[in-house]
């Protein structure tokens, strides 16, 4: 059983979705630091008495909520890119972003939207409509990411001057990629169609064979 400062950590460590320190932990439940470790560790106990999927780490004074390598395999399907497909909504809102905020860093979006970005800054990179654009001189000195010539083509665009207005722009989004996963869907049943009549030649191929013979 998970008593109330367990629960309050583990659903801190899962909305944050990185590690977080003892000390913020602490500051956040107003626990003492002390007692933050002493649950973390119940917590992990927990996970491994309980033979969870999730398990707790140590990262540099500081914890984090993990998946265990013996289920690593179906999660990394999770996080495959498929080139083919459309954006979901989430990912169109962070490219629309750095579209008219560019160069800007994934704090900056984030504080826009309310929510992180991780994965759709990694969506959008590994599908080249975004890029790291340098570096903001400040304390850590975080990434600024802007748009590339591959998203002036996917949109039609010469230059970033012809962006139009941001609704107009979103709705363009949406209409690109519906199309673009319509024409998939059409190239995929084209080709299915092809593998049924080649399949049915060949039928009829080795029908007329066995008369013959």
């Amino acid at each position: 059983m998970l008593n109330q400062n367990m629960k309050q950590i583990e659903a801190l460590l899962f909305a944050w979705g990185e590690a977080l320190s003892y000390q913020r932990l602490a500051a956040l439940t107003g626990l003492s630091q002390e007692l933050v470790k002493e649950e973390a560790d119940n917590l992990r106990n927990y996970y491994d008495t309980c033979n969870h999927a999730i398990q707790l780490l140590d990262v540099n004074q500081s914890v984090q909520l993990a998946t265990r390598h013996e289920v690593s395999d179906v999660v990394e399907q999770l996080f495959v890119t498929d080139k083919n497909k459309g954006l979901s909504v989430s990912n169109l809102e962070v490219l629309s972003i750095i579209a008219y905020k560019q160069p800007i860093t994934k704090t900056e979006i984030e504080r826009i939207r309310g929510v992180k970005c991780d994965r759709a800054v990694q969506i959008l990179l590994e599908l080249e409509l975004i890029r790291i654009s340098g570096k903001l001189e400040r304390i850590g000195r975080p990434n600024l990411f802007s748009t590339t010539d591959l998203f002036l083509k996917k949109f039609g665009l010469k230059t970033l001057r012809e962006l139009p207005p941001v609704a107009s722009f979103e709705r363009m989004q949406i209409a690109l990629f519906d199309e673009e996963e319509e024409e998939n869907g059409e190239q995929a049943a084209s080709s299915e169609q092809a593998d049924n009549s080649e399949q049915t030649d060949k039928k009829q191929t080795e029908a007329e064979t066995g008369d013959i013979q």
